[in-house]
């Protein structure tokens, strides 16, 4: 997980092998050159429908503002409560929100040079 957040530097989850589809989408208010309306670190969003996926990522992000403790876990619930979503996470503020089935959470290392840059 690349959350661009001190404490999350080593979090990486664990896909086990699956024969169906696992979609696995994030989002980020603060990484990455897409417009995001929220704040968050990242937000996952888990689903074996891969577009669902990647709406309400979209939307758990731009739903992660403050970053408190409370909105953080509302909106995680939310986004769960949508029919095809196994489970979710979001990052924000070193705080960590999750709700429903996610993979395993494990340490892990990350190699800086893998990320894909923009140059303006």
């Amino acid at each position: 997980l690349f959350a661009g957040e001190k404490g999350f530097e080593d979090v990486a989850l664990e896909i086990p092998p699956t024969n169906g589809i696992c979609g696995i989408c994030s989002s980020s208010g603060k990484i990455g050159p897409s417009v995001s309306f929220g704040s968050s670190g990242i937000c996952t969003v888990f689903s074996e429908n891969v577009i669902l996926a990647d709406c309400c990522a979209t939307a758990l992000g731009n739903m992660i503002r403050e970053g408190t403790p409370e909105e953080m876990s509302a909106s995680a619930e939310s986004i769960c409560d949508v029919e095809g979503v196994d489970g979710c996470l979001c990052v924000c503020g070193g705080r960590i929100a999750i709700c429903g089935t996610v993979p395993e959470l494990v340490r892990g290392s990350f190699d800086d040079a893998l990320l894909t840059r923009v140059e303006l």
